[in-house]
């Protein structure tokens, strides 16, 4: 499964919570999908069709922009949600300058940053999701049978391992080629499998060619995604010389 797959299932399960939560409270629940432009936007209404609908394009939603805008969706916010309102916010947090009109969205609404690593949490969202939706249908003299299948396991990097792929990587190709990222990533894959065995980390190989934009380089897993190849003997040095640095102790 592809990480904005993984990323998408995880934030498609607390949408269904929230949703779920608000039939059961007589809420009104509304919806805010965005990429790096709005997607969907379904206003507060009160009422399982509206709510199921909530739901639905939440587990269905097949996104258009490629990136996040984090400023744009909150300032769509400010601008549609008048009255003070809980809002959950649901997003990997990348990008930069949101910063502002993240503290006003605070300022008028009872802004909740929803950001899960934790198994527990994501175990304890699943049990919620089954108790709301099996007592729903039990009030209407119906069952309900809730499948879960859980993506891969958030990747989450050693500290110390980290600092030493990093030092590593630095006294490879130099102090200004070897950086931590500026927002990280909430990322999940097979790697998190082997980290939770044995303390690891994840880097990530720069492989754009030149003279194309940081903009136009499409994701991994993409059959548009080409790489500059001349940048695995990077990798393959990096790879060796963290694994001697291990081994010398």
């Amino acid at each position: 499964m592809e990480l904005d797959a993984v990323k998408r299932e995880m934030a498609a399960e607390v949408c269904a919570l929230l949703a779920f939560s608000a039939i059961q409270n007589n809420d009104r629940v509304g919806l805010i999908i965005f990429t790096d432009r709005i997607e969907t936007y379904l206003p507060p209404r009160k009422g399982t069709n509206h709510a199921l609908r909530v739901v639905r394009e939440a587990l269905f939603f097949v996104p258009e922009g490629r990136r996040t805008d984090l400023r744009r969706a909150l300032e769509y916010l400010l601008h549609v949600v008048r009255k003070k309102s809980v809002v959950f916010l649901i997003s990997d947090f990348l990008g930069e300058g949101y910063d502002r009109v993240l503290r006003v969205a605070h300022q008028k609404h009872d802004l909740i940053a929803v950001r899960t690593v934790d198994p527990r949490v994501r175990s304890d969202a699943h049990a919620a999701v089954r108790r709301v939706a099996e007592n729903i249908a039990a009030a209407h003299d119906m069952s309900a049978e809730v499948e879960i299948v859980d993506g891969y396991p958030v990747t989450v990097n050693d500290g110390a391992v980290a600092d030493e792929v990093l030092d590593t990587a630095r006294w490879l190709v130099g102090e200004d080629h070897a950086v931590t990222l500026p927002a990280p990533v909430m990322g999940a894959e097979d790697f998190s499998y082997v980290t939770q065995r044995v303390p690891g980390a994840m880097a990530f190989l720069g492989t754009r060619p030149d003279g194309v934009s940081p903009a136009d380089v499409a994701p991994n897993h993409s059959n548009r995604m080409v790489l500059d190849e001349s940048a695995m003997v990077t990798g393959v040095a990096l790879y060796a010389a963290a694994a001697l640095r291990r081994l010398a102790g």
